[in-house]
């Protein structure tokens, strides 16, 4: 079955969330919401979802095309 999908939250990333200063990536999985990671920035938070989502829910979107390409992103945030 094709899984419904939420709209994305108001990070504009998939499976992440604000938590005060820092970002919350989760997913749900196994009949549970996971609590994945807290990042400095989204885009970490968001790299740390996909990974997740392509490991254990390969139904849902992720919001970078590749590893490679969450990793930059990542990294670029960080350094500026």
């Amino acid at each position: 079955p094709i899984a419904t999908h939420r709209p994305r939250q108001p990070s504009v990333f998939y499976g992440v969330c604000d938590e005060g200063k820092k970002w919350k990536s989760r997913l749900h999985y196994a009949g549970k919401q996971h609590h994945l990671d807290s990042c400095r920035t989204k885009q970490q938070a968001a790299a740390g979802y996909d990974e997740a989502a392509r490991q254990r829910r390969k139904d849902l979107p992720c919001n970078y095309t590749s590893v490679e390409e969450a990793a930059l992103a990542a990294a670029v945030v960080v350094a500026s």
